[in-house]
């Protein structure tokens, strides 16, 4: 029988925005609470457990929540869903170390609330976002006790969600300065923040390389790469003395190692430069020659001032500038393309008079944004550098290939799809695709045959109106909040929303149904056979998500503030575990996580959301003409504008925890995996992880009477 030598206790992470789902209620409770450890502990000592053997963690980051009402700010006051996601973190319902100082630096006016009984630390910040934490003062409490009672050690989740100074490190440790390796660390924490970023761009290029730091005989294999590593290059920076066929090895995990890669830079300053298309992995004064078929500009030459890049191809470079191209001077974007960049004078034919050039990618989806001229030539400028010195085009990839989506029939997944929808058209075959695109396809009905393969789209859904008149008779919003408007009394819309009012004579004329009836104005205003302006035929799955998203969820006919789950867990719970112990079909589980975040994207189309408006404003209006001539629909219009504000930002809140946590539990699963399809699952996710911001309201206008 093995023995374990130590126990890691988990003591952080108690609460978060997963208790919606739990007994004990969608409540606010701090994640770490030393009165809930100390009873946790009782368990182990009952059972006669070793304290010296027990390791107490540490979290450093908080959780946080989106409270239900901003005027109840303690433990125990009831949330919504998890808060705001962070500006580096990007995870509803988490903040990390350096973020939550970031937030109290910027708000001096916030004092957090210490509970010293419970060892709790909390606060709230922009009106109802609420979050727990550990610092210095939490931090010795918790130390005190656990040196009380003797227990073996302390272990941190996790390190790189500290400060660059190492605050967490210092208020944990109790030190004003950190070990000399972090302070060596600290000190290079800057420099080293765009090799981050590049890893970030390449992970599965560069996660599993490193160079040597003694020189080997490249002849012998057995010296120069680790079991599972393939040698790429080398360097001869330490090894200038020695044999040509001597070098510190630069290896690379043989799954994902890259087919080219050279050294690049030369001449007296260097100035290594990686080209379009590569991904800088280590620097060198020397760098490596050519031999044995290895490349450099350069050979081994060292350099007087600067230092030599070596680059290697990024493999998904190619796959997301396939469809992209630069014009020609005073060019301009074909229909279904946009341009993402601009140049002034690119191959040197352009004049001041006929100058700007466009690089164009396809609109579905862009697989690049932020671009900008950071350091060409002239770039987007007229003026050109001097010296011969160049500017570099720099973008962030915006959904980068990863896993292989291939199109599948989600009925067939989740048959709840075709018991409570009508299916009667085809999913429009788009072929393979990445995994990590969330694609959408938006068509005008007037520009395509009657049988086309899509579903007819209500920009706007039509379960609108239910919710509204559910609001109204209760008086609570979809996220489960009170309504400033006044209620309508329920026996007002038995007795006048389904008959012919005389009173409505007067009142516009609508496309389709009875002009005199209440019900069927506010229907008419969706969209109707007689009044298509406003319908889209988009994909059939998409449109399927887009109106379980909007759909809210009910607790004793009441809202409670939840959408209905894109996809059912009982659905993803078993593609995942079969993706996970198979080593493919991963597209299953990540099928719906493309198209929910494809849903916003969607949303925030000029081109929808222009007819999102549109139908906004008509439904307004009728409701306007309601308020004017029905007896007790006075405020029909005020409850529109407050479920309606409310409804999109449910949704849209609603759908970034849904993803953040099927993320989660995918990379949960993954982790430490060694199936086939881990690299391609933990890369997808991460690049769907990143488009978590592209879940957002759409710039709607505002309803005015």
């Amino acid at each position: 029988m093995v023995r374990p030598s130590s126990v890691a206790e988990m003591t952080y992470d108690l609460h978060g925005e997963w208790d919606r789902r739990n007994s004990i209620g969608s409540i606010v409770q701090a994640h770490t609470n030393l009165t809930n450890i100390k009873e946790a502990a009782d368990l182990l000592w009952r059972v006669g457990t070793d304290p010296g053997k027990v390791v107490m963690g540490f979290g450093f980051y908080g959780r946080t929540f989106t409270l239900k009402n901003s005027g109840c700010t303690a433990p125990g006051c009831p949330f919504t869903t998890g808060g705001t996601s962070g500006p580096c973190a990007h995870t509803s319902g988490y903040l990390a170390y350096y973020e939550i100082q970031d937030l109290l630096d910027k708000n001096p006016h916030i004092t957090p609330v210490h509970d010293k009984d419970a060892a709790v630390l909390h606060f709230t910040y922009d009106k109802d976002q609420w979050i727990s934490y550990d610092d210095k003062t939490t931090f010795k409490q918790e130390l005190d006790w656990a040196r009380s009672v003797d227990l073996g050690g302390s272990s941190i989740w996790a390190s790189d969600q500290d400060t660059y100074d190492f605050a967490a490190h210092a208020a944990l440790l109790g030190k004003a300065n950190v070990t000399s390796a972090q302070e060596k660390v600290k000190v290079r924490s800057l420099s080293v923040t765009q090799a981050v970023l590049a890893e970030s761009v390449a992970r599965s290029l560069n996660e599993g390389c490193y160079r040597g730091s003694e020189c080997v005989n490249l002849d012998i294999a057995q010296v120069t790469c680790d079991r599972g590593y393939t040698l790429v290059g080398y360097d001869k920076d330490k090894c200038q003395k020695s044999k040509k066929n001597y070098g510190q090895p630069i290896c690379c995990d043989t799954d994902s190692a890259p087919s080219t890669c050279q050294w690049r830079g030369g001449g007296r300053d260097c100035n290594g430069q990686c080209h379009s298309g590569e991904i800088k992995l280590f620097t060198s004064s020397t760098g490596g020659g050519d031999y044995n078929g290895f490349q450099s500009e350069s050979a081994t030459k060292k350099c007087k001032r600067g230092t030599k890049a070596f680059c290697c191809e990024d493999s998904t470079f190619g796959n997301l500038t396939l469809d992209c191209y630069w014009t020609g001077c005073d060019g301009s974007c074909k229909d279904g393309e946009v341009s993402v960049a601009e140049a002034a004078n690119m191959n040197g034919k352009c004049t001041v008079f006929h100058h700007t050039m466009h690089y164009c990618c396809k609109d579905n989806t862009v697989p690049l944004k932020d671009c900008h001229f950071a350091t060409d030539n002239q770039g987007d400028s007229l003026t050109g550098c001097n010296w011969w010195r160049k500017k570099a085009l720099c973008c962030t990839p915006q959904g980068t290939p990863a896993a292989s989506c291939d199109d599948m029939d989600l009925c067939k997944i989740d048959s709840d799809y075709c018991d409570t929808m009508s299916l009667d058209t085809d999913y429009k075959k788009l072929g393979a695709s990445s995994c990590a695109r969330a694609v959408f396809e938006a068509v005008d009905p007037g520009k395509v045959a009657p049988k086309s393969k899509f579903d007819t789209e209500h920009v706007v859904e039509k379960v609108i109106i239910k919710i509204l008149l559910r609001s109204a008779v209760t008086g609570v919003l979809p996220s489960g909040s009170l309504m400033k408007s006044a209620i309508i009394d329920g026996a007002n819309f038995v007795k006048y929303w389904d008959k012919p009012l005389s009173a409505l004579n007067r009142a516009p004329s609508i496309a389709d149904g009875d002009a005199l009836i209440p019900n069927d104005r506010l229907y008419s205003a969706l969209g109707t056979v007689n009044n298509r302006a406003t319908f889209l035929l988009a994909e059939k799955y998409l449109n399927m998500v887009k109106g379980r998203i909007f759909k809210m969820q009910l607790k004793d006919e009441i809202f409670n503030g939840f959408i209905t789950s894109p996809e059912d867990a009982k659905k993803f719970d078993p593609a995942l575990e079969l993706a996970a112990k198979t080593g493919t079909g991963e597209e299953a589980p990540f099928k719906h996580i493309r198209l929910a975040i494809g849903v916003w994207n969607y949303l925030n189309h000029p081109e929808v959301l222009s007819r999102v408006d549109t139908v906004r404003e008509n439904l307004f209006a009728e409701t306007i003409v309601l308020a004017q001539t029905v007896p007790g629909f006075k405020s029909l219009p005020g409850i529109l504008k407050d479920v309606d504000a409310d409804w999109y930002r449910v949704a849209a809140s609603g759908t970034r925890d849904w993803v953040a946590t099927q993320l989660m539990l995918m990379s949960l699963r993954y982790m430490g995996s060694r199936a086939a399809n881990a690299e391609v699952v933990h890369t997808t996710a991460q690049l769907l992880k990143n488009q978590l911001d592209d879940i957002v309201v759409p710039a709607l206008k505002a309803l005015k009477d």
